[in-house]
Order: structure tokens, then C-alpha cells, then sequence
């Protein structure tokens, strides 16, 4: 087992050395993450992120970097992100406990109750990890996509609901309600949506792509949200249309529903235009995914969070 030092980083001097560990990981593991020195300035400036002491680095006795763990507690929040990486020539030797133990210290410092480490598809030895050193799987964030139109056959919408975009509904209290319950119990997802938070987001969505389902009480029991994307389009060359998966109360959650919503919002895109759709879901059980690749949306990019209580 090498005697590896564990240290803070210094900004004027350790920077061309992070990134090319953080280069070589990615080089190694291919997880599609943006190792761009660009990215990796966004990082260490983020509010809340002190360098000096949230980023702690690994020097291997020949003198290089073989590690590194950068801890961030965002402002008011009680859970501090964690990233961990180590160099693919000095796995297996111990250092990733070492930096492990030294983020959950920083992280109790800081005041975190909670810590929270992503780990990138493909990544077996990530999950097996953190696994064995007690930490659980909190949930995924899955992105899939697909050109459209789709093959496969569009399935009418059941006759017992009936549709109405936000344009229509104009009901601020029933769309923070709609985000609550579609959604409750699922990983990644706001248990609690105010009406100031809804202010701040609506300038950012497409309201008339926003769409809820009524049963016949009028109540809402499920939503959507569907809009074409202009940033999305720009980096992939085409109209495309972005889909946050659909949502139902849990009494009302079944392939059936879940599939015809869908094909709503597909029908919703190639009606103005898209070329290819982007399908996001957060917290979705693996059966749903499964459903989401049969309806004809190809696997992009899946990153898993595992979480641990810090005890004081």
C-alpha cells in the first residue's frame, strides 16, 4: 500500500495538476463527464465552496496526484455533495477509504446531516464502493432520447381523464399541488412547491407544454411537462423537444397511464416540429425505465446517488 499524503488544495499551484487527474479518471472510465478546465472553474467557484478547505487532494510519494474529493454544502441546504475520484493506476490501494473518511470529517464540520455522492453509469466499481462502506442507493437520474416520430403505435389517451395545458388551467396553487403529489414518494423530486417557487421557474417552461390530467372529479391525478428546447436543439443540431417523464398519484400509477401520457407529449412535439426528443426522468423505478426503452427511447446517461446519515 503506497503512504499516500492527504492535502488541501492551493489554488496558485494545484490547479493544472486537478485537472489532469480528473482528465485521466474520465480518460479511464468514460462516463461522459465534462472534465473541461471551463467546468472544472464552475466547480470550485460555486457559492458556498471554499477551495482552500472543500477540496482535498491526494500526493502520491513520486509526487503526482492520485486523488481527490471535493465536498459542497450549497447555502440551505442540509446535504453536502461529494465527489471522490482516483487515479486508475492507484485503485485498490486503500485511498479511496482514506478520502472517504476525510469527506464525511469536512462534511460534519461544515454542519451537513446528510451526504450524497453521485456515481456515473457505467460505474460497477463506484456502487460496489460505496456500497461496502455503508452508504445507500438513493435513486437515479436516467436521460434517454429518440427521433421522432417514434415507430411504435400511439395509444389513445383513456376516456376517464381529460387533458388541460397550464395556459389553460392558469391556477398556480393546482400546478404546486400537481408537482407535489404526481410525483410524491420519487427520488429527486420537491416534496413541497411554493407559489414563489413556481414564479421562478414558470418564466423558464413552456406553460402551454405543461400539461395535467383531471379525472372526472377534476381532480388532478397526473402531469407532464413537454416543451421544445432552444439550447438543447443548438447542441444537438435539430428541433428537439424535452420531456420531464410523466407523473401520476401513486393510486393512479400503471404503464397503461404512464404510456399514454407519454404519447401524448410525443404527439405534443412532432405536432410543432421536433426531429428528436430528450426524455429526463428522476426517481422512476426500473420497471418505468424499462417501459420508457420499449416505447423506443435509447439509453443516454444514467447517474445514481447514494446518500449516509453523519451521526454527530
Amino acid at each position: 500500500m503506497s503512504d499516500f499524503l492527504i492535502q488541501p488544495y492551493h489554488p496558485e499551484t494545484d490547479f493544472a495538476g486537478l485537472l489532469g487527474l480528473i482528465q485521466a479518471v474520465e480518460t479511464a472510465d468514460a462516463t461522459g463527464a465534462d472534465t473541461s478546465e471551463t467546468n472544472l472553474r464552475r466547480r470550485l467557484s460555486l457559492p458556498g465552496f471554499d477551495p482552500a478547505l472543500d477540496q482535498i487532494l491526494a500526493l502520491h510519494p513520486d509526487g503526482h496526484f492520485s486523488g481527490q474529493t471535493a465536498i459542497w454544502l450549497p447555502p440551505d441546504s442540509q446535504t453536502a455533495f461529494i465527489g471522490l475520484s482516483v487515479h486508475p493506476q492507484q485503485r485498490r490501494q486503500g485511498l479511496g477509504s482514506q478520502l472517504l473518511a476525510a469527506s464525511l470529517k469536512r462534511a460534519r464540520e461544515l454542519g451537513a446531516r446528510r451526504a450524497a455522492f453521485n456515481v456515473w453509469q457505467p460505474g460497477a466499481a463506484g456502487h460496489f464502493f460505496l456500497l461496502k462502506h455503508g452508504l445507500k442507493l438513493a435513486g437515479h437520474f436516467t436521460r434517454f432520447s429518440a427521433a421522432l416520430p417514434l415507430q411504435a403505435t400511439l395509444r389513445s389517451f383513456p376516456n376517464q381523464f381529460s387533458v388541460r395545458s397550464f395556459t389553460r388551467v392558469n391556477e398556480l396553487q393546482t400546478l404546486a399541488s400537481a408537482f407535489e403529489q404526481c410525483y410524491a414518494g420519487l427520488w429527486g423530486h420537491h416534496s413541497h412547491v411554493t407559489i414563489e417557487e413556481l414564479q421562478e421557474w414558470l418564466p423558464q417552461m413552456d406553460p402551454e407544454g405543461i400539461l395535467l390530467v383531471f379525472d372526472v372529479e377534476e381532480n388532478v391525478v397526473g402531469m407532464c411537462r413537454v416543451e421544445i428546447n432552444p439550447e438543447i436543439s443548438a447542441e444537438r443540431g435539430g428541433l428537439t423537444g424535452y420531456i420531464d417523464a410523466p407523473g401520476w398519484l401513486p393510486a393512479y400509477r400503471s404503464q397503461a397511464n404512464t404510456t399514454a401520457l407519454l404519447h401524448l407529449a410525443l404527439d405534443w412535439l412532432s405536432g410543432r416540429g421536433a426531429v428528436q426528443a430528450v426524455l429526463e426522468s428522476w426517481g422512476d423505478p426500473a420497471e418505468t425505465l424499462l417501459l420508457f426503452q420499449k416505447i423506443g427511447f435509447k439509453l443516454e446517461r444514467q447517474v445514481s446517488e447514494y446518500g449516509t446519515d453523519l451521526a454527530n
